[in-house]
């Protein structure tokens, strides 16, 4: 048996082991994100805020619940309250890094959208005269003094709906794609949620800095597991998301339907892949365990030799500072070793 299929076996006995509550807090969660996500019919954007405040708390709470359950064996409402809010304490504030992970998904809009742009206005403008003539009309009516939305509206849904399709072709695809990588950042930095789980110590701050470490040395196998076992996400959320535009263009001929459909018929569909998500992000932690262990050795090490060079000690002060890290690394160690036996 490869290590692929070790990792896949090892995280379906994570699942197997509290199935009943997977699906529960799976359900639960894929339910609660659909929910929220359709506040945007009546407030468009609101996701913007209720993304990092509301949904990124749900699915941490899910992961924290879930880790309990297994080693409990208790799932509450009580306790999943107290997960969601502990996602706001400065242990776990800032795990997901929603805000550099924005940033670059804004980049890869931006990118997406000026692509697509260039191709597609010029094939339009080599064969659709018309097109120029609707994008000049367009542009004198946002500048004139008598805009109106009615007016604009007129002009995306002149011929035949030239121009909304156009937006809609570009806008769209290169939204969907921001969100799927804003998604991928997000999910494959919550990894540290499990390191400062398990420790029980440390700040975001160098959970994120061992982090680093682990993928200084296993960037490409790490990566590579994460997809084995996660790539059903991602194909469910680019199936809901283009049936949800599609069912959102023939309910209303509206940018901001077609994006919100998409967005929470993709986030329903994964009430049948959230189950599974919480016991493969477990199990992608257990594998590479060890390689956090020696990072936050890595990382300390090199925090203290930073200390050494920049307090002036003496040496019988540095020495009495090393020892103390050995001797509560030791016992740490040996903690660890007495829990694991039986």
């Amino acid at each position: 048996m490869n290590n692929e299929s070790k990792l896949i076996k090892s995280a379906y006995e994570n699942y197997k082991t509290v199935r009943l509550s997977s699906w529960l807090l799976g359900l639960a969660t894929a339910i609660l994100i659909a929910a929220i996500l359709a506040i945007d019919l009546v407030v468009p954007a609101l996701c913007l805020l209720t993304f990092p405040l509301v949904i990124l708390p749900i699915v941490f709470s899910g992961i924290l619940q879930h880790i309990y359950v297994r080693q409990q064996g208790q799932l509450t409402i009580r306790g999943s309250l107290v997960s969601f809010g502990l996602y706001y304490t400065p242990i776990f504030r800032g795990t997901f890094r929603y805000l550099f992970s924005l940033l670059k998904s804004v980049l890869v809009f931006i990118i997406f959208e000026m692509t697509i742009s260039f191709i597609l206005s010029t094939i339009y403008q080599l064969n659709s005269p018309e097109f120029v003539d609707m994008i000049n009309n367009l542009y004198d009516t946002i500048y004139s003094e008598t805009l109106s939305l009615e007016k604009v509206n007129e002009i995306l849904m002149a011929n035949d709906a030239l121009l909304f399709k156009y937006l809609a072709i570009v806008i769209i695809p290169s939204y969907f794609c921001a969100v799927l990588f804003l998604i991928y950042n997000v999910s494959r930095n919550s990894i540290t949620s499990y390191f400062l789980a398990d420790n029980r110590k440390g700040t975001p701050q160098l959970a994120r800095y061992v982090y680093m470490d682990v993928l200084r040395n296993k960037r490409f196998s790490l990566f590579k597991d994460y997809w084995s076992l996660n790539w059903p996400l991602y194909a469910v959320l680019i199936l809901g998301f283009s049936g949800g535009a599609v069912l959102g263009y023939f309910w209303k001929q509206d940018l901001i339907y077609m994006i919100v459909s998409g967005n929470v018929l993709g986030a329903a569909l994964t009430m049948f892949v959230f189950p599974f998500y919480f016991a493969n992000q477990e199990a992608l932690y257990e594998k590479y365990k060890v390689y956090f262990d020696t990072g936050l050795k890595n990382v300390t090490n090199y925090m203290l030799q930073n200390i050494q060079r920049n307090i002036d000690l003496s040496n019988e002060e540095k020495e009495r500072l090393e020892q103390t890290f050995l001797d509560d690394n030791k016992d740490e160690e040996s903690k660890k070793k007495d829990s694991e036996e039986p």
